[in-house]
C-alpha cells in the first residue's frame, strides 16, 4: 500500500495513469520495486497451446476482456493487443510478460509450424508478395531464418518500435536457439 499526496488516497494497486502522472509525488512506506508498480504482469503458459491459433486464443484470454467483437488472429493484431486498451490493461500501460514452458513453445512454434504458416500465407497473399513468401517458406524448410516464436518474441520486445512498452522474461536462461 502507498499514499498519494496531497489527497492521501490509498490504493492496493493504483490506476496506471495516477502512477504515470504522479510518480514523483508518491510517498512510500518502503522502497518497492518501481517496475512492479508500473508493469502489470501476464503469464503465457506454453502448456496451454500447441500451435499458432492456440497462441492467439491464449493471448485473447490474457489481454482482452468484455469485447463484443473478435480480435484478429494475426501478428499485427497481437502487437495491437500488447499496446493495451482492450479491457485488461490501459492503452500504453507498460506490461511484463512472463512466459513459462517456453521450451515447449519453442518446439511448437518452431520451423515445422513456420513452414505450415508460410504455406497458408502463400495461398492468400498478394501476387506481389509471392516470391518473398516462397523464400521465407524455403528458409523454414531448411531450418533457416526466423521461426514463428522468433517473430512473436520480436513483437513482444518491440524490435520495430511499434509503440508498446513490454518486457519479456522466460523460464529459459538463454533465449538463443
Amino acid at each position: 500500500m502507498f499514499t498519494l499526496t496531497p489527497k492521501s488516497q490509498t490504493f492496493a494497486r493504483p490506476p496506471f495513469e495516477i502512477l504515470k502522472n504522479n510518480l514523483d509525488k508518491i510517498e512510500f512506506e518502503f522502497m518497492p520495486d518501481v517496475d512492479y508498480l508500473i508493469r502489470r504482469q501476464f503469464f503465457i503458459d506454453g502448456k496451454k497451446f500447441d500451435d499458432l491459433e492456440g497462441f492467439y486464443c491464449e493471448i485473447d484470454n490474457l489481454l482482452t476482456k468484455d469485447l463484443d467483437w473478435k480480435t484478429g488472429h494475426n501478428m499485427d493484431a497481437f502487437a495491437d493487443l500488447l499496446r493495451g486498451g482492450f479491457g485488461v490493461h490501459e492503452l500504453g500501460e507498460p506490461i511484463k510478460i512472463l512466459w513459462i514452458n517456453f521450451k515447449k513453445s519453442k518446439k511448437d512454434l518452431g520451423y515445422d509450424a513456420t513452414e505450415k504458416y508460410y504455406e497458408q500465407v502463400l495461398t492468400q497473399c498478394h501476387p506481389s508478395n509471392v516470391e518473398h513468401i516462397k523464400k521465407l517458406l524455403n528458409d523454414a524448410k531448411r531450418g533457416k531464418g526466423k521461426t514463428l516464436l522468433d517473430i512473436i518474441v520480436e513483437i513482444i520486445k518491440d524490435s520495430d518500435d511499434t509503440g508498446h512498452d513490454c518486457i519479456l522474461e522466460t523460464d529459459e536462461l538463454n533465449m538463443e536457439r
